[in-house]
């Protein structure tokens, strides 16, 4: 069973709040194994959560090691995730890219 992602970054002292954590859900700068993902989305030990700072500039990323079962102090936290180097920042799939068709001449073989 997992706990919902916005919940979980609030807990782990990843946002100041579920609701800070919602909307960057929503506005697609928190990503679950490489995917935008909704608040409700349920995370699982071993996924990996990357959270876009700054507008973007700066991506962190961390590995879910364990769940809390509630809030946990920030030095707690540090147990439950491990920080990813920027070689391992997940870089976000194109939804669009997959939908689209060669039209026209390109279509054509």
């Amino acid at each position: 069973m997992g706990v919902r992602i916005d919940a979980l970054l609030h807990w782990l002292c990843l946002q100041k709040s579920r609701s800070m954590a919602a909307r960057g859900c929503r506005e697609g700068e928190i990503l679950l194994n490489g995917r935008a993902v909704r608040p409700a989305k349920e995370v699982r030990v071993g996924d990996w959560i990357s959270l876009a700072q700054r507008g973007r500039e700066r991506w962190i990323s961390v590995e879910i090691l364990a769940l809390p079962a509630r809030q946990v102090s920030r030095a707690g936290a540090r147990d439950y995730y491990r920080p990813l180097q920027d070689a391992d920042r997940p870089v976000a799939e194109d939804p669009d890219a997959e939908r689209t068709r060669p039209g026209g001449r390109e279509g054509r073989a």
